[in-house]
């Protein structure tokens, strides 16, 4: 057998589709990457609660500053505390953005801590992003209700080969790969073209 696909749905008005619990892909040959993805579950922030404080960016990939490698980038933004749901990276002028367009696919931890999105960037250039700079926009909002603190940063690409995969990607981010080891995985990314 070649592959399965499986897709589950559900007609308008009908009750919601079963859940998947396990999916068996055979294929004839190694599988270099299986994208998985589901809808992220918003949480209503609790607007009554004890608000505490506004959620902070401990780190990013790429950081301040930082010279990564051109090609696909995994944008990172972890958080002090968990997020309701994730906002939008926005430009930061005069710079381009690696996101650009108006939808940016988030993933969420399951700790609603970190978030990530697929963007592309051209070798020896400079890029800037923000988030929070405009409220009124796609923000990032802590589960207390409070929007995450304004943070902007730039970043510069070499002129080294480009990354080509999105294990590759991940395994540029240091912060990435040190969670992976600690949950006692790893990343093997198997070698272009292979």
């Amino acid at each position: 057998m070649a592959g399965l696909l499986l897709v589950a749905g559900a007609a308008r008005g009908a009750e919601p589709a079963a859940s998947v619990e396990a999916l068996v892909v055979t294929a004839p040959k190694t599988i270099a990457e299986l994208l998985v993805t589901a809808n992220i579950k918003c949480v209503a922030p609790d607007r009554l609660g004890n608000p505490g404080t506004r959620p902070k960016v401990v780190s990013s990939f790429p950081a301040r500053d930082a010279v990564v490698r051109p090609g696909l980038i995994v944008m990172r933004v972890t958080f002090d505390k968990p997020m309701a749901c994730a906002g939008r990276l926005a430009g930061l002028s005069p710079w381009p953005s690696p996101c650009p367009g108006g939808t940016q696919s988030m993933l969420l931890s399951f700790d609603r801590r970190t978030v990530r999105t697929a963007c592309a960037a051209a070798a020896d250039s400079h890029y800037g992003v923000s988030l929070n700079r405009d409220l009124d926009g796609d923000a990032f909002l802590g589960v207390a209700g409070l929007p995450a603190e304004s943070r902007a940063f730039g970043f510069t690409t070499s002129s080294g080969p480009a990354v080509g995969s999105v294990c590759e990607a991940l395994a540029e981010d240091a912060w990435t790969v040190r969670q992976l080891a600690r949950a006692h995985r790893t990343l093997a990314c198997p070698p272009p073209g292979g």
